[in-house]
Formats: C-alpha cells, sequence, structure tokens
C-alpha cells in the first residue's frame, strides 16, 4: 500500500513540475517534454525530488525518454528505498560551524595569493540604472534581507568551515550624491566606483560578503551597486536577491523561506549515497587513466598564467534577439536537444577550433537547487557542483555535435555525485603536479531569470556585470531578459593575445544567430571569422595565378659573363686562387662536355661528391651546364646511405676527385665516377645545353622516417623565384661578397651560389680544415671587404662572440639567419658591433626553394617576443597554419605549417607515395605539409613553434630521429636504440641510448683497443648500481632537510604545514611538492587524504661527500636567507656543481 501511495505522490510530483515550467501547457502522454520546453535543469530537479521519495531514475534515462507515459512507466518499474523520515526539528543552534562543499573549498583556496590566477574573490558585481529611489526604504529592505538570509550572514574560518553570525557584517547602505556633478563628472566617478568594486576582495574571515551601495545623481537618477561574494549566492541567489530586495522595498514584509532551515540542513539532508558515491568514482577513474586524459583547453597564450600579478576580469556582452532565441529554440525541440545543450555546443566548437586538441574540458556548473522545496527555492546560498564535459575535436554537423554533448553531458551527469572538484583533486594525483584542467567554463542560466519586470520597474535595468572566479581563465554565462538571452564572456584579458578573445566571441554569436535557420544544423559551421577568411583569401590572391620566372639558375650569370667577365667570381680562402667570371664559364662548360662524353643526358641526375672549395661551384655549374640536375652527397656520408641515395634517386654518374675516390671508398660498380680534374676532351660545347626553367635543377637530401633518405626535387624556376625576390628586395649587386659556409648538401648554399653570382658579386671558399673557424671569418671579412653573411644562427653567433672577444667591428651589411631558432639576443649583439646593417630571419623549408618567409629584425626585440618569428611570405609564396583535421586555424592556434606557391618542390625524387602524402593540391595552389608547427598573428606574422613530427633541427640540418635509430639497430651488437634530442643553451644536441646485445665485459674487451675508452674500464659502474647508490644519497640528503627544518618523524602533517613549520619561502612550493612526491614514491613518507605522515627511518648520510654545508645552504635557500645564485654559482664557491660533482665517491676525471 505504501509503495502504491509512494508511486502516486511521484506521478503528482510530475504534473507540479510540468505545470510550472511549461506555462501551463498540460502534455499528453506521447508529447516530447524537451520539445514542450522542459529544460535540463528541471529534469535534474525532478530526479531529486524523486530520490527523496525513494525512487532512483538516472537523469541521463529520463532525457533519453522525455515523455510523460515513459516516465510513468519508469517510476512503476523502479525499486522503492524506504527514506527515514526526519523527526527532529530544523537548525536550533543556527550559528555551528559547518562544512564547506566541494565547489565552496575550491573557491575558498583560490583567493589564497600563492594560486595561480587566485588572490581574488569569487565575486559577482552589478550595477541597476533607474530613477525615483528612496535610500531610507532601500537601506530597511537591505537589512531585513540579510536577516532573512542566513548566508548573507556568513563567516569563513581559516579551518575550512563556515557559520552564520546574528548580525550582517553592516547594515549600511553606502550612499554617494552626485547630484550637484555634471553628467560628464558624475560619470568619472561613476568609472572610478567601478573600478574600486568590481574587483574587490571581501574579508570573509569577518562575515563581510555582500554589499549595497548608491550613488544618486542629477534629475533623480541613480546606480544601485549591489556586489556578493559567490561563496554565499549561485547565479539563481543573485536573481532571488533583487527580486525579494524589490518586495521588502515595496513594503512585502511577509518572509519568503523558513529561515530557521539552513543551508547546513540542506547539505546534511542530501548526504550522498555511499554506493552511488563508490560507482561515480570508479566512472571518472576509468576516464582519468583512459587513453584521452582529462586535458584543459590548450587556448594560445600571451602570457603564463603564473606571470600574471594582478587578476582582471573583463566582460563582453552580446544579446541575441527575443525573435531568434525562439526559432533556436524551436529548432532545439524539433531535434530533440535541450537550448542549454545548444549553447554548450556552439561553445565547445568555438573552443575546438581556437585549441586545435583532440580532446578538451569544459567545465559547467551545475546548480542543484529543489526548487520544489519552498524553502530551498527561494534560499540565497550556492547550490553549485561542478561537472567536466569533455568535448572532441571533429569535423561534424552543428546537429551531430550537440547529439554529441549531449551524450557526454548526461553521461556524466548521471555521475555527479562524485564533483568536478573530486576529478581535478583525483588528475593532480595521477600526473604527480598541481595542474589546472577546468580553467574553461560554461555557466548557463537560462531556466530563471537575473532580472524581472518588477526589478526593472522599481531600480531600474542592470546596465554593467562582471564577475571574477579564481584559477578561471574564460567564464561563458548565459541568462534571460525580456525574453532575449543575454550571452557574457567574462575574461582575464591579460592572457590573451590581443583580438584573440573578440574572434572568438564574435564567432559564436554569429554561430549562434546562424541555427535560428535550421538547415544551418544539417550543415558544417564555418566557424573562422569573416575577417581572418578575407585575409587568408587574400593572401591567396597575391599569388594567384602564380607567375613562374622565366629563367634557370644560372641565366643572370650568364648574363654577368657579357657585362664584366675579368669580375672576380670566387676567391678560394685556402690558395688564394681566384677566378673570374669568365674563368668560372670555361671551367664548367668544360666539365659539362666532360660530363656528356661519359653518358650524362639532359635531365639525368649527377651525384657529385667533393671536399670544400671552389672545384664544388665548378663542379655544380658544370652539371647544369650539361643538362642535368645536381644531387650533393656530402664526402662523410656513410656508403650504405650513399648507395641508397643512388638507387632512390636514379643516379647513374658522380662527379668527384681521385682523392676523394680513393680516400672515401667511392668506387661501386654500378656508378660512373667522373674526375672533376681529368678530361681528355679535345673540343667543349659552345654553351650550356638548353632547358626549360620547369627542369629539375637540384636534388636536396634530407632524412626520412624509414631510414631511407628523402631527395627533394626542385625546378630551376622554383629556386629562382626566392634568389630574385632576395636581391631584389635587398639590392643585392656586384658589390656584394659572402663566405660559403655552409656544405652544398645544405639548400642554403643555393643562395650562396646563384644568388651571388646572380648579382655579379663574389665568393670566397673555405676548405674541410676552416670552414669552422670564426678567426679566420673575420679576417677573411676585413680582407675581402665581406658584405654579406648567411648561415644557420649557431654559426653566425660564433662569429659575433669572436668579435666580442677581439672587441672589434663587423662590417657585414646583410645577414641572413635561418634553419635554426635566432636567439632574441644575438641581432642586438651583432648590431653593437656593425653599423648600417641589418639581420634578416628566414625560414622554410628545403622543400619550399631555400626560404618562404622573411623578417627583418630590429636591434630592440619586442618585450613580449618570445622568439624571433618567421615573419611574412616571400614573394609569390604563401603561407597557411591548419588544424589536424586541414581546417585552417583561427589566428594565434598552433597548427602545421602549409608553404604554398612557385618555390614548392615537384616532390620527393623516386617516392612517389610520400610525394602524395606530404605535397596537396587546393585552391588553385600546390602546398608542401612541412610538419612544422606555427601559427598566424592577427598582422599576418607567421611563428615558427617547433616540429611536429619526430624530425629536429641540429646546428640547421634537419635530421629524422628514426632514421638515426634505424641506423644503429642496424648494428648486430645493439638490441634496442633510442635518439633523442637535448637543447644546450639555443643549440641541440643529439643523444642515443642503447640496449646491447653483448655483456658489459666482452663489450670492455671489445673496445679495449680505444685508448680513451679503455681508461674507462677500470671505472666501469653498472647502471643500476650506480642508481641504487647515488638516489639513496640524494633521498637522504631531502629527508634529512625535512627533519632540519622542523618537520619530526612519526608525525602527521598536511602540505600548508609543512611549509608553514619549515617557514618555507613560497617561490619553492613546486620544488617542496617534488620532493614529498619522490619520498612518497621510495616508502619514506606516505599520504592519505591530504596527511602526509614521515615515517621513522635511520638517515646516514655518506660522510666522504661531506653534505652537511650543501645541507645548511639548502635550508637557507629553501626559506628564503639566501640566495641560489650567491651560494652556488658566487666567485670560488665551495658549492659550486663542478666542485660538487668531484666529491662523488665515483668521480673520475677522464
Amino acid at each position: 500500500m505504501e509503495t502504491y501511495q509512494t508511486r502516486q505522490q511521484a506521478v503528482r510530483l510530475l504534473d507540479e513540475v510540468l505545470q510550472a515550467n511549461l506555462d501551463g501547457f498540460k502534455p499528453s502522454g506521447k508529447d516530447n517534454l524537451i520539445e514542450k520546453g522542459l529544460g535540463s535543469i528541471q529534469i535534474m530537479q525532478i530526479v531529486s525530488e524523486l530520490k527523496k521519495l525513494g525512487i532512483k531514475l538516472s537523469f541521463a534515462k529520463l532525457m533519453e525518454n522525455p515523455t510523460l507515459e515513459d516516465w510513468i512507466r519508469l517510476i512503476e518499474k523502479a525499486n522503492i528505498k524506504n527514506i527515514d523520515k526526519k523527526t527532529e526539528s530544523r537548525e536550533k543552534n543556527i550559528s555551528e560551524e559547518f562544512p564547506l562543499t566541494d565547489v565552496q573549498y575550491a573557491y575558498f583556496v583560490g583567493r589564497e595569493e600563492d594560486q595561480v590566477l587566485g588572490g581574488v574573490g569569487c565575486h559577482a558585481y552589478l550595477e541597476i540604472d533607474g530613477q525615483e529611489i528612496v535610500t531610507d526604504k532601500l537601506t530597511a529592505a537591505w537589512n531585513c534581507l540579510q536577516m532573512e538570509n542566513p548566508m548573507l550572514r556568513a563567516k569563513f574560518n581559516r579551518n575550512g568551515t563556515q557559520q552564520i553570525m546574528e548580525e550582517p557584517y553592516s547594515k549600511e547602505v553606502k550612499i554617494f550624491n552626485y547630484t550637484s556633478l555634471s553628467e560628464e563628472d558624475a560619470d568619472i566617478k561613476l568609472l572610478e566606483m567601478r573600478k574600486e568594486m568590481s574587483h574587490r576582495k571581501f574579508d570573509i574571515e569577518v562575515g563581510e560578503v555582500a554589499s549595497l551601495s548608491i550613488a544618486l545623481l542629477k534629475d533623480k537618477k541613480h546606480r544601485i551597486f549591489l556586489d556578493i561574494d559567490i561563496l554565499v549566492a549561485d547565479i539563481m541567489s543573485i536573481g532571488i536577491i533583487m527580486s525579494r530586495l524589490v518586495e521588502l522595498y515595496c513594503g512585502e514584509d511577509k518572509v519568503s523561506i523558513d529561515s530557521n532551515y539552513t543551508f547546513k540542513n540542506y547539505l546534511e539532508e542530501r548526504k550522498i549515497d555511499d554506493e552511488i558515491y563508490k560507482k561515480d568514482k570508479e566512472f571518472w577513474k576509468k576516464k582519468i587513466e583512459s587513453s584521452f586524459p582529462l586535458e584543459a583547453p590548450n587556448l594560445p597564450i600571451n602570457k603564463k598564467p603564473e606571470m600574471i600579478e594582478k587578476v582582471v576580469f573583463s566582460r563582453r556582452k552580446k544579446i541575441i534577439s527575443k525573435e531568434n532565441w525562439i526559432k533556436i529554440k524551436e529548432n532545439a525541440y524539433k531535434n530533440k536537444v535541450t537550448p542549454s545543450m545548444v549553447l554548450l555546443s556552439a561553445y565547445s566548437m568555438i573552443i575546438e577550433r581556437w585549441t586545435n586538441q583532440e580532446k578538451f574540458v569544459i567545465n559547467v556548473p551545475l546548480f542543484n537547487r529543489d526548487v520544489n522545496d519552498n524553502s530551498v527555492k527561494r534560499m540565497v546560498a550556492d547550490f553549485t557542483n561542478l561537472l567536466l564535459v569533455e568535448c572532441e575535436r571533429k569535423n561534424e554537423k552543428f546537429l551531430d555535435r550537440v547529439k554529441t554533448i549531449s551524450g557526454t553531458f548526461l553521461e556524466n551527469a548521471s555521475h555527479s555525485s562524485y564533483s568536478g572538484v573530486q576529478v581535478q583533486r583525483d588528475v593532480y594525483k595521477e600526473v604527480g603536479k598541481t595542474i589546472n584542467i577546468a580553467p574553461v567554463v560554461f555557466a548557463c542560466n537560462i531556466d530563471y531569470p537575473l532580472e524581472t519586470q518588477e526589478t526593472r520597474k522599481i531600480f531600474g535595468k542592470i546596465n554593467y556585470m562582471v564577475s571574477q572566479t579564481p584559477q578561471v581563465w574564460l567564464d561563458f554565462q548565459t541568462y534571460l531578459v525580456d525574453d532575449e538571452i543575454v550571452l557574457c564572456w567574462d575574461v582575464v584579458d591579460e592572457l590573451y593575445p590581443d583580438g584573440m578573445i573578440d574572434d572568438m566571441f564574435d564567432s559564436l554569436y554569429t554561430l549562434l544567430q546562424s541555427l535560428s535557420d535550421n538547415e544551418n544544423w544539417y550543415r558544417l559551421p564555418e566557424i573562422l571569422p569573416l575577417n581572418q577568411i578575407e585575409d587568408r583569401e587574400k593572401e591567396l590572391k597575391n599569388i594567384l595565378p602564380m607567375s613562374y620566372p622565366k629563367q634557370t639558375l644560372y641565366t643572370e650569370f650568364l648574363d654577368r659573363i657579357k657585362v664584366n667577365p675579368e669580375k672576380v667570381a670566387i676567391v678560394d680562402a685556402q690558395s688564394g686562387i681566384e677566378l673570374t667570371y669568365g674563368d668560372l664559364y670555361k671551367k664548367a662548360l668544360i666539365i659539362a662536355t666532360n660530363l656528356i662524353s661519359f653518358g650524362v643526358k639532359k635531365n639525368d641526375y649527377v651525384g657529385i661528391t667533393l671536399p670544400r672549395g671552389y672545384s664544388q661551384i665548378v663542379g655544380i655549374l658544370g652539371i647544369l651546364f650539361a643538362g642535368a640536375a645536381y644531387v650533393p652527397i656530402g664526402i662523410n656520408q656513410p656508403n650504405e646511405r650513399r648507395r641508397k641515395i643512388y638507387e632512390q634517386i636514379g643516379i647513374k654518374h658522380v662527379l668527384s676527385n681521385k682523392n676523394t675516390i680513393r680516400d672515401f671508398n667511392l668506387d661501386d660498380t654500378d656508378i660512373t665516377f667522373v674526375d672533376i680534374d681529368q678530361s681528355t676532351i679535345q673540343s667543349i660545347i659552345e654553351k650550356p645545353v638548353n632547358i626549360s626553367p620547369f627542369d629539375t635543377a637540384y636534388v636536396i637530401m634530407t632524412s626520412g622516417t624509414t631510414g631511407i633518405p628523402k631527395g627533394v626535387e626542385i625546378a630551376h624556376n622554383s629556386a629562382v623565384n626566392t634568389i630574385n625576390d632576395l636581391n631584389e628586395r635587398y639590392e643585392v649587386n656586384a658589390n656584394d661578397s659572402v663566405i660559403m659556409v655552409s656544405a652544398i648538401d645544405f639548400d642554403l648554399s643555393v643562395y650562396d651560389i646563384f644568388g651571388i653570382l646572380s648579382a655579379g658579386g663574389t665568393i670566397i671558399t673555405l676548405d674541410d680544415n676552416n670552414f669552422k673557424d670564426p678567426e679566420l671569418w673575420l679576417k677573411l671579412i676585413e680582407k675581402y671587404e665581406v658584405t654579406m653573411w648567411n648561415s644557420v644562427p649557431i654559426l653566425f653567433d660564433m662569429l659575433v662572440t669572436m668579435a666580442e672577444g677581439k672587441d672589434v667591428s663587423i662590417p657585414l651589411r646583410l645577414v641572413f639567419l635561418s634553419g635554426d631558432w635566432i636567439a632574441t639576443t644575438l641581432p642586438k649583439r651583432f648590431y653593437n658591433r656593425s653599423k648600417n646593417s641589418l639581420v634578416v630571419g628566414m625560414g622554410g623549408a628545403t622543400e619550399a626553394s631555400i626560404w618562404s618567409n622573411y623578417i627583418n629584425i630590429s636591434k630592440e626585440i619586442p618585450e613580449n617576443w618570445i622568439s624571433i618569428p618567421y615573419g611574412k611570405a616571400l614573394k609569390n609564396q604563401v603561407y597557411r597554419v591548419v588544424d589536424g583535421l586541414g581546417r585552417i586555424c583561427p589566428n594565434y592556434v598552433k597548427g602545421e605549417l602549409l608553404i604554398g606557391g612557385v618555390g614548392v618542390a615537384k616532390g620527393y625524387r623516386g617516392d612517389k607515395e610520400l610525394t602524395e602524402k606530404k605535397f596537396v593540391e587546393s585552391d588553385g595552389v600546390k602546398w608542401y605539409r612541412t610538419g612544422d608547427a606555427g601559427r598566424t598573428w592577427n598582422d599576418g606574422t607567421i611563428e615558427f613553434l617547433g616540429r611536429l613530427d619526430n624530425q629536429v633541427k641540429v646546428k640547421g640540418h634537419r635530421i629524422e630521429l628514426g632514421e638515426i635509430e634505424d641506423a644503429l639497430i642496424g648494428n648486430p651488437k645493439i638490441n634496442k636504440a633510442v635518439v633523442d634530442v637535448i637543447k644546450i643553451g639555443t643549440n641541440n644536441q643529439l643523444v642515443a641510448f642503447i640496449e646491447s646485445n653483448e655483456s658489459k665485459d666482452h663489450a670492455l674487451t671489445r673496445l679495449s683497443s680505444n685508448e680513451k675508452i679503455n681508461k674507462l674500464k677500470s671505472e666501469y659502474i653498472d647502471y643500476d648500481e650506480y642508481l641504487n647508490s647515488e638516489n639513496n644519497m640524494v633521498l637522504g640528503l631531502i629527508f634529512s632537510i625535512f627533519m632540519d627544518l622542523g618537520i619530526s618523524q612519526g608525525k602527521r602533517y598536511s602540505f600548508d604545514e609543512i611549509m608553514k613549520f619549515g617557514e618555507i619561502d613560497i617561490g619553492y612550493e613546486l620544488l617542496v611538492k617534488r620532493w614529498l612526491l619522490l619520498l612518497q614514491e621510495h616508502s619514506m613518507i606516505s599520504l592519505e587524504d591530504g596527511i602526509y605522515l614521515f615515517k621513522k627511518i635511520d638517515i646516514a648520510l655518506d660522510t666522504t661527500v661531506n653534505l652537511d654545508n650543501f645541507k645548511n645552504n639548502v635550508v637557507d635557500i629553501i626559506q628564503g636567507k639566501k640566495q641560489a645564485v650567491d651560494v652556488f654559482y658566487a666567485s670560488e664557491s665551495k658549492l659550486s656543481p663542478s666542485r660538487l660533482l668531484k666529491k662523488l665517491k665515483n668521480y673520475k676525471k677522464i
């Protein structure tokens, strides 16, 4: 009988909720309740009310079957659990302390100054403009309101509890009389008040949680200022405060709530069922441990959050008209989704495009208020629970997106007893450090209006509102005003690049407006801002139709011969030999004739392997004059890789000399080696073989992921396009000269040779013994009055460093730097030693003809530059940044750099599959997918951000780590190999880790013939043994330091207590956390519920190392008494890294 009555009561409950929320519409049993306007919040409230009756139905289940008929069927099938009826009276001692909710605690901790983007109160601020106010009545109403609502009299204690005070912190309504001021002067005062109050941090420990002020203006106008800490009031509570304040102001003194029933009672009565809690915890645990861990949206930022000293939020607001909102809702109901899910889905699409992430999390506050309990419905308190909703990167129609998001939301919401705050704590434990995975928030309040017609009639209209939440980066809030939907973004602007948030917000607004047309639900939305679409289209138009130069690489060189054949073209630094343009031409024709006699034909591919010097340039021109393409292969290349290149490219002839052939064992039965120094030809060809500018000029080899080299095939006119642009742009002429520091198998050499020869200038060549000698470079610059430099940054750094050491100038007029990161200090160091000079940073890819972009670098680098950006595209070239789905990235979003235009290579010689993968056609342009990461700034500047794949640059050369690993594993003595790159200063250094197939004794015996390695034999230490001995010493030292800081063994401490008792400087908080984690991993301490137990352990430090002085200094450093730099790097410091190293027992200088 009792079960029957419970079910009947449940059905009556459904009727009451539907009548209250469907504007009097009475649905039939088969009506889709979501289509009729029932929102997710109301459905969650139904779940809550049914639970009170002992009926457990999940939120997801009700959303799956949103008809009254189905819900009644679910109620009839549900098991009913007996609910204990509470007979005790409600709160008697209202002032008792009670715990904070998870969300309150997160807000509470976030107020602390040491928190990243913390140090602010969770605070809402609004201004109301109106006329005809009676201040005495407003003050009386405010006092009454505070007495009616206990949480407006709450204070928050340092021990993490809250309690209700008998009296509010202040009964005063502050009144500012500006009636005598002009409108202009009054506006200044009002802005000052906004600045002061909108971001203030209440003293919540003494109960300051809310404030009401009013400014009286001319013509009986006024502005009311309400600000409140969200610890005591969620967004619905603010609406309650406003409507109740009006009621009290108008004389409605009937108490709207039971003031003896407090938020404390509510929390106690809603304690979570242990079984549900465990299931929900397990649900989230699986998500945390999945292959797609919970991650924050990786929005582009201009500054690291921890670098922001004062957190200030600003608000952006847009309004969707009543007419359009009705259409959007109708379309939502038609597609069987709720309006709130439409807003969340649109938001997720915007965040997705501005992150280019496979998966990320949006933080969704749920307002778990029971609106069917009158005492709770009108209660002012923070009922918020946080739900994390994962979003995936997909190129999908809007309807598909909203269905996916709705499904994820429903599933996660059905496991929300384990709150988002708890989930974040579990993530911290999983990754071993504190990270913010939920700084992007979606707070939807479209079911209950923030202001009503009555509040606007009596007090006026809200004209400004802003909120701030600790550790939140972006907060999207929505609420209704006069059936219009207000979209608000509260943002920490200092975090983001200028203009980016505006673009995002505009795109969201455009997307939502488009959803008033149901057809747009079935289309792929265009998210990219219109101005950026226009910019990308303009960039394409600038190179279309593509204009290819009509010259070959040597066309301009031939013209220079006609003008001045006696001009010196090449100076060999080692021998002093000088070749004029006429000499160079004749020698090249002889080589071309010789090659032809050996069977080289037009469009063949001829290898060139020669030591550095002028012969390389002569040989390259000779190959081109024969109508062939040159393929430079370094003399130090292993023969196995050399053979792979021959096979891959289809090389039948290699130009070299007898010494190189002999010394490097170049002999190969399938290859004809042509000696550059020998020729038996009686007569030479009169002129170069006639070729097309579209024919291949050269093939540059780069690393391949499979261990097989890739041959980048470049046409004459593609390389000429780059050369012509730079020579015109920087007025390179016959008076210019360059030292050729780049090897010919590195494409910077293409410009050194053909850029200078095309301009009529002079090339100074080096040999293999001195090409990295900066002292020689300085002498050559002075001797030959060198005007230009072209190299990777590290070589130029060597030059500048040498000049600084000798205190001499560097009289270059033009410097080209590319191939690697340019240190931001390098250009200024050079400018300090040179006058009337220009440093040009360039980048691109071998696959796009040397360079594709340029930037003129000034002496003073902008402070906000982390690195030197790529700059703008060169003539007839264009960049595009795309995401993982091939879509154009919005400005500032990291994606893959694509290069298009005239400079793009033909492809990879002999590798059709890879060519089709890396070279794509789109919008009438051929694009090369670089595999580089980059982004576009609002002014069109391209910024390089590193590699996306496993390829790295070392000293300007692109190296595939996979190729090196493949070569190592090819050694029969090596079982496994991993190659990585480490950063030393601004330079990359390769390191390899190998697992050998042989024993250590056998390996040492085999290597004993090497004298240096033999010295190591007696000092060989087993790796595991070494780690055990040295790690134990470090662990013991850390544990001992904690003891010296006043931490006792066998006692328990929270992290805050450790910091407090140890008097540890807040700047070392992260270091202490890492230490604790290390000790925990080695079972020297334990951690339970946030409390550390230091176990009783005997620590015996190695006295031979004498670490007492070291330990004492570390204690002083982390207590802020000494600076680490002063201790470890002071002149003659006994604790310098080099001296400490020598104290280790296994140290031995080799």
